[in-house]
């Protein structure tokens, strides 16, 4: 009963609101670009994301032009085995016999359906798809739905 630790952290401000009142608002122009297997929207200042179509994940945030993701987003649900986990782990597949096991260690993510729709005050795009091991039936279906709204902001359930 009593604190083990305590940290605080600073958020930094990465983009400010700050703006004179006499200065008029300028509305960003929002566009979408199917190019291939890339949706790209992206807004007149260049921020924006972008996602694979056939994968069905989203490969980037850009920010004046620049893409901020390393690489694609993509579902997961590998953590490393503990020793509470050591009658389970050899379902999960890990080690070396990855035959008998479900992979989790090796996801395969696929997309069944990827569309998108323009709503009154956002861009919907979703994705119906399953996570598999390598070479096993799916384990886990799931649909994504990102919202990006016409103030930059992404929100994804």
């Amino acid at each position: 009963n009593y604190e083990v630790a305590e940290v605080q952290l600073a958020v930094p401000e990465i983009y400010s609101n700050k703006k004179e009142k006499t200065a008029p608002v300028q509305k960003n122009t929002w566009t979408v670009n199917e190019n291939g297997n890339i949706l790209e929207i992206m807004n007149s200042e260049k921020d924006g994301y972008s996602f694979h179509k056939v994968k069905g994940t989203l490969q980037g945030i850009w920010r004046a032009g620049n893409n901020l993701l390393l690489q694609d987003v993509e579902l997961g649900t590998w953590r490393a085995p503990t020793d509470n986990d050591r009658h389970i782990k050899d379902i999960w597949g890990l080690f070396e016999d990855n035959r008998s096991g479900w992979n989790m260690n090796k996801l395969f993510q696929k997309c069944y359906d990827f569309g998108w729709k323009q709503e009154h005050d956002c861009f919907h795009v979703y994705c119906q798809g399953s996570l598999a091991g390598v070479a096993r039936s799916p384990f886990m279906k799931y649909q994504m739905d990102y919202k990006i709204y016409k103030d930059g902001k992404l929100q994804i359930a």
